[in-house]
């Protein structure tokens, strides 16, 4: 466990699984790519989450923060944990199947 955040070191997440169901390990290259998808995911959380007034982060380690625009910040391991945290720090509830939230992320 992080004696920092209390976080376990290594969960897994699902989304770190590749195209055919196998677990990415966190060594040699596919730790890079790993990393590559984690910041393509805090990206597209972003976009989805930005209306809402908030940003997300890739983590140092792994996982994601959620911050607001008051400094205020939660530690995310795994997206589920992303919407928690959303829930907790924005100031309306995110939904994202807003239609109109929906029809921003189309038109870029």
């Amino acid at each position: 466990m992080c004696v920092l955040c209390g976080y376990g070191l290594s969960p897994f997440e699902w989304a770190d699984a590749g195209p055919g169901g196998e677990t990415m390990e966190r060594d040699g290259s596919a730790t890079r790519d790993a990393r590559r998808a984690r910041i393509g995911r805090a990206a597209l959380c972003r976009a989805v989450l930005a209306p809402y007034g908030l940003d997300v982060l890739p983590a140092v380690g792994a996982g994601f923060v959620v911050r607001d625009g008051k400094g205020r910040s939660q530690v995310a391991q795994t997206l589920a944990e992303v919407w928690g945290a959303a829930d907790a720090l924005a100031p309306r509830r995110p939904d994202p199947l807003d239609p109109r939230l929906l029809e921003a992320l189309r038109d870029g």
